[in-house]
């Protein structure tokens, strides 16, 4: 038996034998399962990549600005690396069952890859999409606009998962 597995197997014991509640915790609450307990880091995994990256990507491009990714003559936005990323890592981390470091993995390169594309779609919002335009001060804050609030929804939706438990789980089981 896998460890995934495993562990939703000691989860419904769990929730079978106390009821939904820990007598390790003093009672009174829903006891985490098992599973869910693995996957509280994700939030602080998500945010940590998706800040890292943005600030990573916006220091190197604003030193080296007119470095472009260029493929068979065609440039290549950061918009469609980040949704590549996104696929990479997200199809996995919610189709499949992963070992913790695994999952950690697939979680960063979810947030990498929502970064790049969160601040490349503002950009090519907000701006007439040259290399001189990228590092000026409406595409900054745009990008760190919106990066900032994924980051802030990830840590709340985290923060109320670890309150309440698992959000797939209904009040009544």
């Amino acid at each position: 038996m896998d460890r995934f597995a495993a562990d939703v197997k000691a989860s419904a014991f769990a929730l079978a034998r106390y009821g939904g509640t820990s007598r390790l915790t003093g009672g009174g609450g829903r006891r985490p399962s098992a599973y869910m307990v693995k996957l509280a880091p994700a939030p602080r995994i998500l945010t940590v990549a998706m800040a890292g990256t943005f600030l990573v990507m916006r220091a190197y491009l604003h030193w080296s600005p007119n470095t472009d990714f260029n493929v068979g003559g065609y440039n290549v936005h950061h918009l469609f690396t980040g949704v590549l990323l996104i696929a990479v890592g997200g199809i996995p981390a919610v189709s499949v069952p992963l070992s913790s470091r695994s999952r950690a993995i697939a979680t960063a390169g979810f947030g990498a890859g929502l970064a790049m594309a969160l601040d490349e779609w503002v950009y090519l919002i907000a701006t007439d999409g040259t290399n001189a335009e990228y590092i000026q001060p409406l595409s900054l804050a745009g990008g760190a606009l919106m990066v900032g609030l994924a980051c802030g929804y990830a840590l709340a939706l985290g923060h109320g998962c670890r309150r309440r438990g698992p959000v797939w789980q209904a009040d009544g089981e």
